[in-house]
């Protein structure tokens, strides 16, 4: 885990997002590309976004991973996906440690919706962007697949900085070194306080922080 005093906007830095409502402030599946980031970083950009699930695509593993390594290339005539490509798949697959490096021909939807974020994630940083983007990361996912992810999230956090949206108080104060708190009463969401993680938990300065992270409302 990280604790550090830089900024959030300085490489390492985790920042989380605190939405008091339902809906996601930072993209939702399907929405459109902006120079805020995409699910892979496209080369005019340092910024990635993970919010698209991969087993939407009838791909492989191979094939998704594939298309990440070489988002953002010129592409000739040729295999995209041939024998060292295959072996640089297989060896960063096998650093996931989830034991798919010898499923690389699986359909992606034979997955668990644990795999599939970790691939996802994997694919979001396969061009090492400066910046990540993650929307709810570990909604839907059982208690071991979050664990799972969260130490992910820090161990990029080694090299990036990473913003995450969330809703899950537990989860802000578990893996972020900054959070923010946003909240909206109908209208445009509104920033009501930024700070270290560890302060806003503990030592809010704004009311209606304190009422939120304390669980009076929300």
């Amino acid at each position: 885990s990280l604790r550090n005093s830089r900024p959030a906007s300085r490489r390492g830095a985790r920042a989380c997002f605190l939405d008091s409502r339902k809906s996601r402030p930072v993209g939702s599946n399907g929405s459109r590309h902006s120079r805020a980031g995409a699910l892979f970083p496209p080369p005019a950009t340092s910024a990635a976004q993970a919010t698209h699930d991969p087993g939407e695509q009838p791909m492989t593993i191979a094939e998704n991973l594939t298309l990440a390594a070489k988002r953002g290339r010129v592409r000739g005539l040729g295999w995209a996906l041939n024998s060292s490509t295959r072996k640089d798949l297989f060896e960063r697959v096998r650093a996931m440690g989830l034991g798919l490096e010898d499923r690389l021909d699986n359909a992606i939807g034979s997955l668990s919706g644990g795999q599939r974020q970790a691939l996802t994630l994997l694919m979001s940083t396969w061009l090492k962007p400066k910046l990540l983007l993650l929307d709810e990361p570990c909604s839907a996912l059982d208690p071991g697949s979050t664990l799972r992810i969260e130490d992910t999230i820090s161990k990029l956090a080694a090299t990036m900085t990473i913003i995450i949206v969330t809703h899950n108080m537990q989860q802000a104060a578990r893996v972020s070194d900054y959070t923010a708190f946003f909240l909206s009463d109908g209208g445009p969401g509104q920033l009501v306080e930024v700070g270290p993680t560890n302060e806003i938990f503990s030592r809010p300065k704004d009311q209606r922080t304190e009422n939120y992270v304390s669980g009076r409302f929300g």
